[in-house]
């Protein structure tokens, strides 16, 4: 592993880097929990439901800041103004929409046990 000045350079740092980003890990989030509720539409564990809400409300963390603050500063190519706009525009409209659309709504605590 090639080091200078405390950063690391290899592709494999880099790869496991890229996941400490609040952003990523939104995005990751909101992803597993679409591939879990599409795989069973009527899943009701608590687990699933506080996972469900963290994804959609750590994802709509980042469209708020990053369209109030950095959005503007960036110049971005082709494929990386593609990747961003996907990470932090459309990943966080679709996942609020999909989750205020379905036909179990947005994600609600569950019932109290009584």
């Amino acid at each position: 592993m090639e080091s200078g000045g405390g950063h690391s350079h290899s592709a494999g740092a880099r790869v496991f880097n890229v996941f400490w980003y609040f952003t990523i890990q939104s995005n990751v989030i909101v992803g597993l929990t679409c591939l879990l509720l599409a795989l069973n539409p009527r899943r009701t564990s608590t687990v699933f439901a506080v996972f469900r809400l963290i994804g959609v409300v750590a994802i709509s963390v980042t469209f708020v800041v990053f369209h109030v603050a950095p959005s503007h500063l960036l110049d971005l190519d082709t494929w990386e103004q593609i990747a961003n706009q996907l990470q932090h525009t459309i990943v966080p409209i679709v996942a609020l929409a999909g989750g205020s659309c379905s036909d179990r709504g947005p994600p609600r605590r569950p019932a109290p046990r009584a």
